[in-house]
């Protein structure tokens, strides 16, 4: 029993090893700007940035996606991902 206990463990370490991820963050925001308004007055525009890399950092890529509607930003940023993702499966 402890020899597959410690051969389950040592597949375990090595498997969870060889996986890689990695993600950043950036942000920017205007000092000098009423955020309050966004909610209230704004009709909810949205602009994203969207790259895709390989694992070099070589853009394979890349697209910018800009709406205006009434609706949510949220709901917009959520569009746009699935625009995105159809459209990069649609290169295969």
């Amino acid at each position: 029993m402890k020899k597959y206990l410690s051969s389950v463990l040592i597949m375990l370490c090595i498997l969870l090893s060889a996986v890689v991820a990695s993600a950043e963050k950036a942000e920017w925001k205007a000092d000098n700007y009423d955020l309050s308004k966004v909610q209230k007055n704004l009709p909810q525009y949205f602009s994203a940035k969207f790259v895709l890399t390989d694992k070099d950092g070589k853009t394979i890529f890349e697209r910018i996606d800009k709406r205006e509607d009434e609706k949510k930003a949220y709901d917009m940023f959520n569009r746009a991902v699935k625009d995105f993702y159809k459209d990069v499966n649609s290169l295969k």
